[in-house]
């Protein structure tokens, strides 16, 4: 199973979510729940109770430069519910 490359999502709502014990991931458009699941789980040593996926398709933006248009990549957006009472310190934000 090969690594998903998982980038933590700071936004207002994902911080607010973390409160509940969800937390949000980019993630490649190829990778799996069960992929995820693990390796949050492998990474953080949380334990996972449900994954929740998004797809996003990347927006077409324009070069003004070249006078051309380009699509952004596709991503996928993972939100990982970990178990009650557990927190991930690494992504934890001190109020």
């Amino acid at each position: 199973m090969t690594r998903p490359l998982l980038e933590p999502i700071l936004s207002e709502k994902a911080v607010q979510d973390q409160e509940r014990g969800v937390y949000h991931f980019w993630a490649q458009p190829q990778a799996t729940k069960q992929e995820v699941a693990h390796w949050v789980e492998k990474l953080f040593g949380v334990k996972v109770a449900k994954v929740r996926s998004l797809r996003r398709r990347g927006k077409v933006k324009m070069n003004w430069r070249q006078r051309r248009p380009y699509r952004r990549p596709n991503r996928k957006r993972f939100l990982v519910q970990i178990a009650s009472g557990e927190v991930i310190k690494e992504l934890a934000i001190k109020k």
